[in-house]
């Protein structure tokens, strides 16, 4: 379940933007918003080119390179905040999988183009992959142990490339992200 989510220097957003789904309100009046006091339905609201859409294609942005769904590409001339000061969008996913913590980590220069991406199970580094240089790649993944660590094309993600070419049970934090 997603319970944070956190983006910097894309689109509107130039400063590191936090979207925190955890609360202590009950919403007694409507038990299915909440559950484990993380928000599970929410209303963003606000005035026109508030931030609303980019908002929702910040979320979405990880079924980019996760996913093979159709996909709608936003153009590379918006993907990055214009009067950001960084050459790279940054987005944080925390999940909370059977009470554990994980947190996936990317990076990406555009739409299809990623930089990065790391994936920490109970605040461990387990996966670090940068599309620039492989020498430092760490894989502490089960069941990937034996998978070359080999350069992948800045579309492919490393995540979905040992998700793809390795055995994951349903259980594995790999699948669970994915998924």
């Amino acid at each position: 379940m997603l319970e944070k989510f956190e983006v910097y220097n894309f689109m509107g957003f130039k400063d590191n933007l936090v979207f925190d789904f955890h609360t202590s309100k009950k919403y007694t009046y409507n038990t299915d918003l909440v559950q484990k006091s993380i928000i599970k339905k929410a209303l963003v609201f606000g005035e026109n080119s508030s931030g609303k859409s980019n908002l929702c294609y910040a979320l979405m942005d990880i079924i980019f390179h996760l996913s093979d769904k159709e996909k709608i590409s936003l153009p590379d001339s918006v993907y990055l905040c214009a009067n950001g000061d960084s050459t790279n969008a940054i987005f944080k996913y925390h999940f909370k999988f059977n009470g554990k913590s994980v947190l996936y980590e990317y990076s990406k220069k555009s739409s299809n183009e990623l930089c990065y991406e790391k994936l920490y199970y109970r605040d461990e580094l387990i996966l670090e992959y940068n599309y620039f240089d492989i020498s430092h790649t760490v894989i502490k993944i089960p069941g990937a142990e034996q998978l070359n660590k080999v350069r992948l094309p800045e579309q492919l993600s490393m995540l979905k490339y040992i998700y793809s070419n390795t055995i994951q049970d349903e259980k594995s934090i790999v699948r669970q992200v994915v998924d």
